[in-house]
């Protein structure tokens, strides 16, 4: 999908985001403020940070943060929610996440939470958070994984490897701008190969009413019944993955969030 059209995407479902209770609260957002020893006086670039909740919850941690994405409707849904809330430390650009147009050297702490596997190139994303953060500089990670050995044990790595693939073609019928969640393991393996060295890391799940998240980004009805026959007749290790279970007669599913804090290599 290119940027374009996840532009259009994002911009349709920004107030849904702005209001959506996972990504508004969760317990990413504590552990990013408990792991990356903010500082009062430290400046901080949010990339994708969609409508600022990550910006916003470490507003009262730091000196200033510039919150980027790639989406003008995101920001100025979150311009909105900053008035409301009299947050006047965040300011809002627009920035491609795997081209940034801020000066080497400029941040003390990046952060991005729960946007990643939108990006097509991890690589690029990656050297541009290295190249903007400061030696020594604090790099806050959370996103959707897949399954692998961290996530899923007791399978063999033929069956994780296949249940990552089944995994990322169902999260891409609901959303057609996903690219690719990673396996715990590939970015403990990116982030190094950045000059990103990991401090503190975890893995949380996040279990989640499947019919609110599939129509989040406007799923049809029929989208919406093959991913459930993808995870009623998936892999066994799927099912493992997603935990499907039937609560009060509503379908829920647990996804698995990857956290990561990491200090930039230089000191």
């Amino acid at each position: 999908m290119s940027k374009e059209l996840i532009q259009s995407q994002f911009s349709d479902s920004a107030e849904l985001y702005a209001t959506s209770r996972v990504h508004a609260t969760g317990a990413s957002l504590a552990w990013l403020i408990a792991n990356l020893d903010l500082q009062s006086d430290w400046r901080v670039l949010d990339i994708a940070t969609g409508p600022g909740h990550t910006a916003f919850a470490l507003a009262p941690h730091v000196f200033d943060i510039v919150a980027t994405d790639l989406t003008p409707k995101m920001l100025e849904v979150a311009r909105g929610l900053a008035r409301d809330r009299n947050i006047d430390n965040v300011s809002f650009e627009v920035a491609d996440a795997e081209c940034l147009h801020f000066e080497s050297a400029s941040f003390d702490v990046v952060t991005c939470r729960i946007a990643p596997h939108h990006f097509a190139r991890i690589d690029l994303f990656l050297s541009e958070v290295a190249r903007v953060l400061k030696p020594g500089g604090r790099f806050g990670l959370v996103d959707n994984v897949a399954p692998d050995t961290r996530s899923t044990p007791g399978f063999s790595v033929e069956d994780l490897t296949h249940a990552s693939t089944e995994y990322n073609l169902f999260e891409k019928i609901r959303d057609p701008g996903h690219h690719k969640a990673l396996q715990f393991t590939e970015w403990l393996s990116a982030l190094d190969s950045a000059g990103l060295e990991v401090l503190h890391h975890d893995l949380i799940e996040k279990p989640m009413a499947f019919q609110p998240w599939a129509e989040r980004l406007g799923a049809s009805a029929q989208d919406i019944a093959q991913l459930l026959r993808m995870v009623d007749e998936g892999s066994s290790v799927l099912r493992a993955f997603l935990k499907p279970e039937v609560r009060n007669g509503e379908r829920w599913m647990t996804w698995t969030e990857a956290m990561f804090a990491v200090v930039k290599r230089g000191v």
